[in-house]
């Protein structure tokens, strides 16, 4: 476990009845078109701001996408920025998933579109087509 996620469980045990902290992971490889906007609706929904983070796992992208999210996670604590040195998609998810602190953990492509961040994380959708959504809870609360 690593230490933020061992001040995260116990800054939340110290709380009480708190809402369940959100790991949003987003794989990404080549999203500079596309990344900004998805980290802003994401930072734009109405979840309180200190329960969720934002994981993205870059794959080796060639374009502006690390800067670009480095420059979002400057402004906002809850974003970081992973390397997936595999490069694939996958173990970007992997890697996110080890590094989250969540109860739950979102699924999001780097090219999303959440059409209404206010009911997020309830009914993002993506774009061109429509994805569902996909929360799991680690096996250590299981």
């Amino acid at each position: 476990m690593t230490a933020v996620c061992q001040q995260e469980q116990e800054r939340s045990s110290t709380l009480g009845a708190v809402p369940p902290f959100i790991t949003v992971i987003v794989p990404v490889r080549n999203e500079e078109p596309f990344i900004r906007n998805t980290l802003e609706q994401l930072l734009a929904q109405e979840y309180q701001p200190g329960r969720y983070e934002i994981l993205v796992a870059d794959g080796g992208s060639t374009d502006a996408t690390p800067a670009l999210v480095e420059d979002v996670a400057r402004r906002h604590p809850q974003v970081r920025l992973l390397d997936n040195p595999k490069g694939w998609s996958s173990a970007g998810r992997n890697a996110a998933l080890r590094a989250g602190c969540g109860d739950l953990f979102v699924i999001i492509d780097g090219h999303c579109d959440l059409r209404n961040p206010a009911t997020w994380p309830t009914s993002p959708r993506c774009s061109p087509a429509v994805r569902p959504i996909a929360l799991a809870a680690p096996s250590r609360w299981t």
